[in-house]
């Protein structure tokens, strides 16, 4: 965890990262005109994207949300339901949704380019925030975290990278993350045993295919399970290492993803 001044910060290499791939595109329902995409480049060479949707109105308080690992901004976005962007946006606020280097939209996170937390929080969210100010000017910015986005903003805040916000909202976890014993020792062990062996877990098995490494985890996470979807019960079952479950399999619901046409000339 990092908690140093800005003048240690400055002493410290600049580790150059080749990530210059855009990001998949965001998933949403709302008028593409008030979605402003915004990428920038992190003072290590991370290639990064903040999305701006126009509340219409100037004057409005703005939130910055942070997504989770292995999630994206989409998160916040989801177009099958009423999401927390639509009530920002009528409780009157300005969403800012931020991708740092861990989400889901960049393509270099396929092949399991190594980076920690403490890089997002030296790196990705003070330049966020720091990009995002010098559009609101004197407008109060709130942050809106999301679990391991949750963790980095408590390391950021802690070091002094993002002064004056004017709220946070952290769900999941925050700066102290405590875990039960036995929970705490299955991560710490599997994380030794794995980290010369896989870099990074796949959630995609369409990605993955049977002839892959990372089958048998999909195997395990699939054994005993109704469904027939791998993708899923890694998802189902994995909850970090908690022994947990991420959702209630029956509760999903059977919409699609939204195909995305042309609009018809009315």
């Amino acid at each position: 965890m990092i908690l140093r001044t800005a003048a240690s910060r400055t002493r410290q290499p600049v580790r150059k990262v080749r990530t210059a791939t855009a990001p998949h595109p965001l998933r949403h329902r709302l008028d593409p005109a008030r979605v402003e995409e915004i990428p920038f480049t992190t003072r290590d060479g991370v290639r990064l994207a903040l999305t701006r949707v126009d509340s219409g109105e100037q004057d409005r308080p703005a939130v910055l949300l942070l997504h989770g690992h292995t999630a994206s901004a989409d998160m916040f976005l989801l177009p099958e339901t009423r999401n927390l962007v639509d009530v920002l946006l009528d409780d009157g606020y300005e969403p800012w949704l931020l991708d740092w280097r861990g989400s889901r939209r960049f393509p270099y996170n396929e092949t399991g380019r190594r980076y920690t937390y403490d890089d997002v929080a030296l790196y990705d969210i003070p330049e966020a925030v720091s990009r995002v100010r010098e559009r609101l000017g004197d407008r109060p910015l709130f942050v809106v975290a999301h679990c391991v986005g949750s963790l980095t903003l408590s390391l950021s805040m802690t070091a002094g990278l993002v002064p004056g916000l004017a709220g946070v909202v952290s769900q999941g976890v925050f700066l102290t993350p405590k875990l039960a014993g036995r929970t705490s020792l299955r991560m710490t062990v599997a994380g030794e045993l794995l980290r010369n062996r896989i870099d990074h877990i796949p959630v995609d098995f369409r990605k993955v295919g049977l002839r892959s490494k990372y089958t048998p985890l999909f195997a395990l996470a699939s054994r005993g399970s109704a469904c027939p979807d791998p993708t899923c019960q890694i998802l189902h079952n994995s909850a970090w290492g908690s022994g947990a479950s991420l959702f209630v399999h029956e509760n999903l619901s059977d919409s699609r993803p939204l195909t995305r046409t042309a609009p018809s000339a009315r």
